[in-house]
Protein backbone atom coordinates (compact mmCIF):
# COMPACT_ATOMS: atom_id res chain seq x y z
CA UNK A 1 0.00 0.00 0.00
CA UNK A 2 1.45 3.31 -1.24
CA UNK A 3 1.62 6.47 1.44
CA UNK A 4 -1.85 8.23 1.59
CA UNK A 5 -0.46 10.99 0.67
CA UNK A 6 -4.09 13.53 -0.16
CA UNK A 7 -1.92 16.59 0.59
CA UNK A 8 -2.85 19.44 -1.62
CA UNK A 9 0.18 20.84 -3.63
CA UNK A 10 0.93 24.40 -1.95
CA UNK A 11 -0.57 27.55 -3.88
CA UNK A 12 1.52 30.23 -5.42
CA UNK A 13 1.05 33.64 -4.32
CA UNK A 14 1.95 36.59 -6.57
CA UNK A 15 4.50 34.80 -9.47
CA UNK A 16 4.95 31.08 -9.10
CA UNK A 17 3.62 27.31 -10.15
CA UNK A 18 1.31 25.47 -7.40
CA UNK A 19 2.32 22.29 -6.05
CA UNK A 20 1.84 18.88 -7.27
CA UNK A 21 -0.78 17.33 -5.07
CA UNK A 22 0.16 14.02 -3.54
CA UNK A 23 -0.23 10.20 -3.82
CA UNK A 24 -3.12 7.93 -3.17
CA UNK A 25 -2.21 4.53 -2.60
CA UNK A 26 -5.09 1.62 -2.77
CA UNK A 27 -4.52 -1.90 -1.58
CA UNK A 28 -8.39 -3.83 -2.64
CA UNK A 29 -11.32 -2.91 -0.33
CA UNK A 30 -8.71 -0.43 1.81
CA UNK A 31 -8.80 2.19 -0.93
CA UNK A 32 -11.17 4.51 -1.95
CA UNK A 33 -9.58 7.69 -1.58
CA UNK A 34 -8.63 11.10 -3.71
CA UNK A 35 -5.65 12.37 -4.29
CA UNK A 36 -4.13 15.60 -3.08
CA UNK A 37 -5.23 18.22 -5.59
CA UNK A 38 -2.56 20.67 -7.13
CA UNK A 39 -1.83 23.63 -5.55
CA UNK A 40 -2.93 27.54 -7.35
CA UNK A 41 -0.23 29.50 -9.75
CA UNK A 42 0.39 32.68 -8.06
CA UNK A 43 -2.16 35.22 -9.52
CA UNK A 44 -0.47 37.02 -11.52
CA UNK A 45 1.75 35.04 -13.06
CA UNK A 46 1.64 30.88 -13.22
CA UNK A 47 0.70 27.34 -13.59
CA UNK A 48 -1.83 25.43 -11.55
CA UNK A 49 0.06 22.27 -9.84
CA UNK A 50 -0.55 18.90 -11.65
CA UNK A 51 -3.10 16.64 -9.40
CA UNK A 52 -1.69 13.64 -7.22
CA UNK A 53 -1.67 9.74 -9.26
CA UNK A 54 -4.01 7.50 -7.37
CA UNK A 55 -4.01 3.98 -7.14
CA UNK A 56 -6.86 1.48 -7.56
CA UNK A 57 -10.60 2.22 -6.90
CA UNK A 58 -9.16 6.31 -6.53
CA UNK A 59 -10.10 8.90 -7.81
CA UNK A 60 -6.66 11.09 -9.27
CA UNK A 61 -6.46 14.60 -7.72
CA UNK A 62 -7.84 17.67 -9.86
CA UNK A 63 -5.06 19.93 -11.23
CA UNK A 64 -5.09 23.61 -9.94
CA UNK A 65 -6.09 26.41 -11.33
CA UNK A 66 -3.78 28.90 -13.28
CA UNK A 67 -3.47 33.02 -11.98
CA UNK A 68 -4.07 35.86 -14.96
CA UNK A 69 -1.62 34.39 -16.94
CA UNK A 70 -0.67 30.22 -17.03
CA UNK A 71 -1.60 26.63 -17.73
CA UNK A 72 -4.17 24.70 -15.55
CA UNK A 73 -2.46 21.90 -14.16
CA UNK A 74 -3.28 18.29 -15.61
CA UNK A 75 -5.47 16.01 -13.34
CA UNK A 76 -3.91 12.81 -11.81
CA UNK A 77 -4.09 9.67 -13.29
CA UNK A 78 -5.78 6.62 -11.87
CA UNK A 79 -5.49 2.82 -11.22
CA UNK A 80 -8.02 0.09 -12.00
CA UNK A 81 -11.88 1.29 -11.32
CA UNK A 82 -10.26 4.37 -10.58
CA UNK A 83 -11.51 8.48 -12.26
CA UNK A 84 -8.87 10.23 -13.54
CA UNK A 85 -8.79 13.84 -12.06
CA UNK A 86 -10.20 17.10 -13.80
CA UNK A 87 -7.78 20.06 -15.17
CA UNK A 88 -7.41 22.77 -13.65
CA UNK A 89 -8.83 26.02 -14.99
CA UNK A 90 -6.36 27.96 -17.91
CA UNK A 91 -5.13 31.76 -16.98
CA UNK A 92 -8.30 34.77 -16.50
CA UNK A 93 -6.49 36.36 -19.54
CA UNK A 94 -4.19 34.09 -21.04
CA UNK A 95 -3.48 30.33 -20.55
CA UNK A 96 -4.82 26.47 -21.54
CA UNK A 97 -6.67 24.51 -19.27
CA UNK A 98 -5.13 21.52 -18.00
CA UNK A 99 -5.72 18.03 -19.41
CA UNK A 100 -7.83 15.74 -17.31
CA UNK A 101 -6.73 12.81 -16.11
CA UNK A 102 -6.88 9.22 -17.43
CA UNK A 103 -7.70 6.01 -15.71
CA UNK A 104 -6.78 2.33 -15.94
CA UNK A 105 -9.54 -0.20 -16.81
CA UNK A 106 -12.47 -1.25 -14.64
CA UNK A 107 -12.19 -4.85 -13.47
CA UNK A 108 -14.48 -7.16 -12.12
CA UNK A 109 -18.35 -8.72 -13.22
CA UNK A 110 -19.34 -5.30 -14.02
CA UNK A 111 -17.43 -4.09 -17.58
CA UNK A 112 -17.34 -0.58 -18.45
CA UNK A 113 -15.17 1.65 -18.61
CA UNK A 114 -13.10 4.03 -15.97
CA UNK A 115 -13.41 7.34 -16.80
CA UNK A 116 -10.95 10.21 -17.43
CA UNK A 117 -10.99 13.63 -15.66
CA UNK A 118 -12.56 15.86 -17.38
CA UNK A 119 -10.43 18.76 -19.00
CA UNK A 120 -9.77 21.87 -17.64
CA UNK A 121 -11.82 25.08 -19.12
CA UNK A 122 -9.82 28.17 -20.76
CA UNK A 123 -11.60 31.41 -18.67
CA UNK A 124 -9.63 34.06 -20.17
CA UNK A 125 -9.50 36.23 -23.23
CA UNK A 126 -6.71 33.62 -25.15
CA UNK A 127 -6.03 29.54 -24.61
CA UNK A 128 -7.38 26.12 -25.58
CA UNK A 129 -9.64 24.32 -23.20
CA UNK A 130 -7.90 21.09 -22.25
CA UNK A 131 -8.49 17.38 -23.72
CA UNK A 132 -10.32 15.59 -21.52
CA UNK A 133 -8.33 12.14 -20.00
CA UNK A 134 -8.97 8.42 -21.45
CA UNK A 135 -10.91 6.09 -19.72
CA UNK A 136 -9.90 2.67 -20.61
CA UNK A 137 -12.09 -0.18 -21.72
CA UNK A 138 -13.85 -2.62 -19.45
CA UNK A 139 -13.00 -6.20 -18.23
CA UNK A 140 -15.23 -8.26 -17.01
CA UNK A 141 -14.80 -11.64 -14.91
Amino acid sequence: MGRRGRRAGGDARLIGNGGGGGYEGSLGVLSGGTAGAGGSGGWFVGNGGDGGSAGSYSTGGDGGAAGMFGSGGNGGWAGFDGRGGDGGSGGTVIGNGGDGGASGATIGFTPGAGPGGDGGNAVGLIGNGGAGGAGAAGLSA
